[in-house]
């Protein structure tokens, strides 16, 4: 009774909050250019700049967007006290908790999430009826199979064409020649990766179909922590090389929306899991070399147009992370599909702040 009584007073305090922030958003978006002026004063007169000019764009819609999320989670947050369904639902509190710590800028709703995060970590489920009704289910075990010698040539031939296409093979300085070769080599690299992996992709599908929940279950949880894990490489990148973002990213947000957004959460998922997790799995079957092995080629594969070498490797940081990342996934379930879609996941929200911003 005391949790239950507990949560529904902490989630509706985080709903006031919430419109409080959404109430304050013009204030918001000005104490977020004083404090930009004042905490990055270190940083490159540009940066700052950028970040200003970004907040005063479209801060306000970004603000407005937290608060709005803020207020659905508590909302179900309360809706989980009253049916007295907190402890069943550990996990997604965990996560609701996260997510409003991260989004908000209200410091109540700050200290109610972190509150709300360590008091539920130290619930424990001690009644029958603190537990769900269905026996939590794992993802199906899908044995690592030894590649045979026609999938090592054609995962050979992926990497091989993936690196000629992006590295080695110079962009021709005629503007009309450089979209040929550019539209070509994605073109061919997508449709290459498909026929390469056609029949583990149909496999693996069918298997995430059959068990979307448990797949769902698996990867929610999971993603929660690669983006945690993501924002502090992101930070760590930021400070050490005093650059707001990669040129990788700069590239990206050139490109008119119409052609970035489609690679970034169609292109990229399939493309990349295919090519750095799936073509590279088949010749490295140890685990812990897999990860570390595609981490690094990921990274410097996003970072090497970097202007020097130390920016080359600081700004792979947050690239290595999440190829390592991506790679574990995969290890732990060896459905492709589940990578794509996570890498989807990311891509997309990525894209939705990319153009909230």
């Amino acid at each position: 009774m005391k949790k239950k009584i507990y949560f529904i007073i902490s989630s509706i305090l985080q709903m006031i909050g919430a419109i409080i922030a959404l109430v304050n958003v013009q204030a918001l978006v000005q104490a977020s250019i004083k404090s930009i002026q004042e905490v990055y004063a270190m940083f490159p007169v540009e940066l700052q700049e950028r970040m200003i000019a970004n907040i005063q764009n479209n801060g306000a819609n970004v603000y407005i967007f937290m608060s709005i999320v803020i207020l659905i989670l508590n909302g179900i947050m309360v809706i989980y006290a009253i049916n007295n369904s907190i402890l069943k639902k550990k996990g997604w509190v965990i996560a609701f908790s996260v997510i409003c710590f991260f989004m908000s800028t209200n410091i109540l709703v700050q200290t109610f999430s972190l509150v709300n995060f360590i008091v539920i970590l130290c619930l424990r489920r001690k009644n029958s009826e603190d537990y769900p009704s269905k026996e939590k289910k794992k993802i199906p075990k899908i044995e690592y199979e030894k590649p045979v010698k026609k999938e090592k040539w054609l995962a050979g031939i992926l990497l091989l064409v993936y690196f000629l296409g992006i590295l080695i093979i110079p962009v021709p300085k005629n503007q009309i020649l450089a979209v040929i070769r550019v539209a070509s080599t994605y073109v061919v690299l997508f449709v290459l990766s498909i026929i390469a992996f056609w029949e583990e992709l149909i496999k693996s599908f069918k298997i995430l179909k059959e068990n979307f929940g448990t797949y769902a279950s698996f990867l929610a949880p999971r993603l929660l922590i690669m983006y945690v894990g993501l924002v502090l490489c992101n930070l760590i990148s930021i400070i050490i090389s005093q650059k707001g973002v990669s040129e990788n990213q700069s590239a990206i947000e050139a490109m008119p929306r119409i052609i970035s957004i489609p690679l970034a959460i169609i292109w990229a998922p399939i493309v990349e899991e295919l090519v750095f997790r799936g073509a590279v799995r088949k010749f490295i079957r140890n685990d812990k070399v897999f990860i570390i092995a595609t981490a690094l080629i990921f990274g410097l594969m996003h970072s090497i147009g970097e202007a020097t070498l130390f920016n080359v490797i600081v700004m792979a940081i947050p690239y290595s992370f999440l190829g390592g990342y991506f790679a574990y996934l995969y290890t732990k379930s060896n459905n492709i599909t589940t990578n794509i879609i996570a890498h989807g996941v990311n891509n997309t929200i990525a894209s939705i702040l990319t153009l909230m911003v």
